[in-house]
């Protein structure tokens, strides 16, 4: 198990979007996606061949730009004649998949948590709110979200989340963003339980560690 690093009041953690990194009381702080990534639960870019991690790193910044303008549809800021045709499509689907839900308003949308005890960071995609009055952790995927994790990551986020606002969210979930299918989302509900996946998370947080101290780490992240 990860052990705890500090029980005093948090630093300031802060991420330079330039080169994808967050430093806090002038120490890296590691992201859930890269730590995920070095225990092979997520994708590791240093692994593909060319080729494919040229298409990979296209699909990152694809999502990078949907995340963005997903984000402004929420915001009521978006204009749409601004937006790639290659992000267009997948925007789309983000509007229709919160048409048809009617439950995705937007609470937290796109925030940077920061777990100062365990000392990991990232970025949740959103924290929505049901009619029932439940907060739910929305991750917005491009691509299969199985291939990121994602109940690891969410579980992660949501803890961090708890760390920095003293509430842990009632529900986890992907939605899928597949532009060109008859229905262009899918929903992905996580009903394993947080504190497990929690858990497993911070294992792999204890071997990234390690990974880091023995020199062999040589992860290229996907947030």
């Amino acid at each position: 198990m990860a052990r705890k690093l500090s029980e005093t009041a948090p630093p300031v953690a802060v991420y330079d979007p330039a080169t994808h990194t967050t430093m806090a009381a002038g120490r890296p702080v590691p992201h859930v996606t890269a730590v995920l990534a070095a225990c092979r639960m997520a994708q590791d870019f240093s692994e593909l061949p060319p080729l494919a991690r040229q298409r990979a790193l296209w699909k990152r910044g694809l999502g990078t730009a949907v995340h963005m303008d997903c984000h402004a549809y929420d915001d009521g800021d978006l204009d749409w004649s601004t937006v790639d045709e290659s992000v267009k499509p997948y925007v789309e689907a983000w509007a229709q998949a919160k048409e048809s839900l009617g439950w995705l308003r937007p609470l937290d949308r796109e925030r940077h948590v920061f777990d100062h005890v365990y000392w990991y960071t990232g970025i949740l995609d959103g924290v929505f709110l049901r009619d029932d009055g439940m907060e739910v952790l929305a991750d917005i995927k491009t691509g299969d979200p199985s291939a990121a994790a994602g109940d690891l990551q969410t579980g992660a986020y949501a803890k961090a989340r708890q760390r920095m606002t003293g509430k842990l969210v009632g529900m986890r979930l992907a939605i899928w963003l597949r532009p060109g299918k008859r229905i262009p989302y899918a929903v992905f509900p996580y009903v394993s339980d947080i504190e497990m996946d929690h858990r497993t998370f911070l294992a792999c947080l204890t071997v990234y560690r390690e990974q880091e101290r023995r020199g062999r780490l040589k992860i290229k992240e996907e947030e």
